[in-house]
């Protein structure tokens, strides 16, 4: 059977590193919803940007006819 560190020193250090990860994490976490909202505000755009050019080109052929 493995024992628990008792050492107060390596016992800070792990706690520290563990509390260094759970930042990293949340801060990656973050950056990911705020990544995948602005992807979805871009395709929504784009898909605007796209009607609106269908649109126009639709116009531009009915003027040529």
């Amino acid at each position: 059977m493995t024992s628990l560190t008792t050492n107060p020193d390596e016992r800070a250090l792990l706690q520290a590193a563990f509390q260094s990860f759970d930042e990293a994490a949340h801060t990656l976490q973050q950056s990911y919803s705020a990544l995948t909202a602005r992807v979805e505000e871009m395709d929504a755009e784009l898909a605007q940007s796209n009607d609106a050019l269908r649109r126009q080109l639709v116009d531009n052929e009915a003027m040529r006819v």
